[in-house]
């Protein structure tokens, strides 16, 4: 008996290992998706795809990698690259969460047995907003072509948009490379940022998306320096739009659409920084010196560019005296309810001059009363060392335009310009 047991014990230690062992293989070969990136995504070029209602998308281009265990994404729009690594794993689940930088937005991604779909949600617009993804893995191309170009592009655009009974007018500036196409459209307001297509035969397709923006442009070339078509934002917005071949429009001077109303010049502020302490015109560090005031809104694309450029001009300027500060105006007139949107666009801009809350949007009047015809997201005003305002910009043209580089060079002379007086 004695021997007949040690043989039994033996065979179950055995069996019991050898069962141990296939749960061990079983399980490394069935692993949750969350801790296999192949599985989810491969590395290398995808193509995302909001969808815009049941039968149009907005597609953008995106590189996916996985490197020392982390996901790293970048996203395409003609020539602007935006690093995305903010991604993990749902706890507890097989959902993906990729935070977009800068913005509150963000997409929560989910293999099925029909590929990678989910939602992008974008707290900024309302608390519920979404607009259903999906990814066509592999796809390199933004747009899919079936026939050459059929018309040129590359010419000085009159842009009408057409809602009910207003019209809003803006600068196409696009430019045709084969099929391809990229450029914006310049407002008085801002622009369009970085445009990406292509020219299909006649009809003309553009998107953007940056986070904040979701853009597409769909039109047909009626002829020779004419198109109509679609413009959307997003799921839950779109209207007409038009372009007319006009080699002699152009927008209003961005220097003089607003101004200020005081007798000397001088434009007073105050308002409270993040820590909750008050900060005016009449601080210290802004007397004797030349500064910019930057009204601003973290949930405002055209601001985050002004704001890249105006961290190099404060990095350039200020150790010999130039002082800025935003102002920023956001959805809510709490500060708590808006805190974190403002301390992301902060930390994820590096921004390195102080941010001070305005209020909300419907405020800025109120708030700023000697600004005369506030009309946009970004205004500056420029002021000298004595208190006065020697220009107030409207808008922000920024890199996706050909207006950046002129506005780059002039606002460096007029910085140097106030620095030496």
């Amino acid at each position: 008996m004695k021997n007949t047991f040690q043989l039994n014990k033996t065979g179950q230690n055995l069996l019991f290992v050898l069962l141990t062992f296939a749960s061990l293989f079983s399980c490394q070969n069935s692993k949750p998706m969350k801790d296999n990136q192949e599985a989810f995504l491969a590395d290398g070029m995808h193509r995302m795809e909001l969808m815009v209602n049941d039968s149009l998308t907005l597609p953008f281009n995106f590189d996916w990698k996985e490197l020392d265990g982390k996901f790293i994404m970048h996203i395409y729009n003609a020539e602007e690259t935006i690093t995305v690594n903010e991604i993990a794993w749902e706890e507890g689940s097989d959902t993906l969460r990729i935070q977009m930088p800068v913005f509150l937005s963000y997409f929560r991604l989910t293999r099925t047995a029909e590929g990678v779909k989910g939602y992008w949600y974008n707290p900024d617009n309302s608390p519920d907003y979404k607009v259903a993804v999906q990814v066509l893995e592999g796809e390199k191309e933004r747009f899919d072509v079936k026939d050459q170009a059929a018309f040129s592009l590359n010419y000085n655009w009159k842009v009408s948009f057409i809602r009910e009974n207003r019209i809003g007018y803006g600068l196409g500036e696009f430019k045709l490379d084969g099929q391809k196409v990229s450029g914006s459209i310049l407002t008085e307001t801002g622009d369009y940022r970085f445009l990406d297509g292509v020219l299909d035969g006649d009809h003309l397709y553009m998107s953007t998306f940056d986070g904040a923006h979701a853009y597409l442009f769909t039109a047909k070339i009626i002829g020779p320096g004419l198109m109509e078509g679609q413009y959307f934002s997003g799921n839950h917005f779109h209207i007409p739009w038009k372009a007319e071949r006009d080699d002699a429009y152009s927008l209003r001077p961005a220097n003089e659409l607003s101004g200020v109303t005081t007798e000397d010049g001088s434009f007073p502020f105050s308002f409270v920084d993040l820590k909750g302490d008050s900060v005016s015109h009449a601080d210290e560090r802004f007397l004797g010196k030349p500064y910019i005031i930057q009204i601003m809104g973290s949930w405002c694309p055209n601001c985050m560019d002004e704001t890249r450029f105006f961290n190099e001009l404060y990095s350039s300027y200020h150790a010999e005296g130039l002082e800025i500060v935003g102002i920023t105006f956001e959805r809510k007139e709490e500060i708590q309810a808006v805190r974190p949107a403002i301390d992301r666009m902060i930390s994820d801009l590096a921004i390195p001059y102080p941010i001070l809350f305005g209020g909300s949007l419907n405020s800025v009047n109120e708030k700023l009363p000697y600004l005369d015809q506030f009309m946009s997201y970004p205004t500056s005003l420029f002021v000298d060392r004595n208190g006065k305002v020697r220009k107030v910009h409207t808008g922000f043209s920024g890199p996706g335009t050909s207006k950046y580089a002129a506005y780059v060079e002039e606002t460096h002379a007029l910085v140097q310009a106030l620095l030496e007086e």
